[in-house]
């Protein structure tokens, strides 16, 4: 089954920095190209195992802060990009992600502009 069929959450087409580890086994900086609520994908050019658990940092583009996710599990994998859901985050980091996540939606919905 395509990984897209299986998405609860609407995804936003994005571009933004991000920087993920693993413990000592893996830390890297790959880009998002899409985000949810509750995962996301990411384009880094290396193959990271299903099940993988991270941490990571997404650095927004006109956001001072950056959203901290404290786990992360990699559902899919390729050698171009990896599907990330995320496990755990901290109330005030999932408080930011989604008012962010909010003000794409908003931004994407020209019912909503005001």
């Amino acid at each position: 089954m395509d990984p897209s069929e299986q998405r609860k959450f609407e995804r936003f087409s994005v571009q933004f920095r991000t920087s993920f580890s693993s413990g000592k086994m893996l830390a890297g900086n790959g880009t998002i190209t899409d985000l949810s609520a509750r995962g996301c994908r990411v384009a880094y050019g290396t193959l990271v195992p299903t099940g993988t658990q991270l941490e990571m940092r997404i650095d927004l583009l006109d956001e001072k802060a950056p959203i901290e996710i404290d786990s992360a599990v990699v559902r899919w994998s390729n050698e171009q990009e990896f599907g990330l859901e995320f496990v755990l985050i901290e109330p005030q980091s999932f408080d930011h992600l989604s008012s962010f996540i909010n003000s794409l939606k908003q931004a994407s919905d020209p019912d909503q502009q005001t």
